[in-house]
């Protein structure tokens, strides 16, 4: 027999559990089942980011994910950043509901980065560089072939309510990303702005709203499936 609910985290690009490790505390603590993802070739060793392809990615999420789904009833994917590209994939699965979030369809212009760096060089400038450092070229070359492919296409596929959350002050996603994204759904979908938070937003001061928001999201979509309202 299987269990009623589970929510999904595939986290970003060059990332892991630490940018989601909140967010999964946060459900599991609401007494929700919480599963982590962690895609292909991140495994913190530089070789191993060198070496992996956007198909590993997908192909690892989706074998994760296929698992899981043979333990619950319900699966509702949260795709942080690029993790919210990698979800779209999933939407040949019997997935409940997905959530995006910070999920770029463009990257965030350099004038941004330029204006953090002046508002608070010692804060801003380290973390590019130590970003540029760790990024090997070919896993760069990956993200951006993987938003190619994916912007115009898999988010019309989907068919299941959706949820979009959105900083205006994101350095890596373009913050309209989240307007772009809504214009591509054809499904049922609610999109939230928030004006800071940052990229990382599951590390940062707003937080906690975006966990309230997730979790009002995912009690909504169990509410009105089991009743079958959709």
């Amino acid at each position: 027999m299987k269990l009623e609910n589970c929510v999904v985290l595939i986290h970003g690009f060059g990332g892991g559990y630490f940018e989601l490790e909140n967010l999964d505390k946060f459900l599991t603590g609401k007494g929700i089942d919480s599963r982590f993802v962690q895609l292909a070739g991140h495994t913190g060793r530089y070789k191993d980011f060198m070496l992996v392809t956007r198909k590993q990615w997908i192909k690892s999420a989706h074998k994760q994910i296929e698992a899981i789904l043979e333990e619950y009833e319900t699966v509702t994917v949260v795709g942080f950043s690029m993790g919210g590209l990698i979800a779209t994939y999933m939407a040949d699965l019997p997935v409940k509901s997905f959530v995006f979030v910070n999920t770029p369809l463009k990257l965030s212009d350099a004038g941004k980065v330029i204006g953090n760096i002046f508002t608070s060089f010692s804060k801003y400038a380290q973390k590019y560089v130590k970003a540029t450092i760790k990024t090997p070229l070919p896993a760069l070359y990956e993200l951006n072939e993987l938003l190619r492919e994916t912007k115009d296409t898999n988010f019309g596929k989907i068919k299941v309510p959706c949820l979009i959350i959105q900083t205006r002050d994101d350095d890596t996603a373009n913050s309209r990303s989240g307007d772009m994204i809504s214009q591509r759904l054809r499904c049922e979908h609610q999109l939230i702005h928030y004006d800071r938070g940052g990229h990382k937003i599951f590390n940062g001061d707003y937080c906690q709203q975006a966990c309230e928001d997730i979790l009002d999201f995912i009690e909504f979509t169990n509410y009105t499936i089991d009743r079958h309202t959709l």
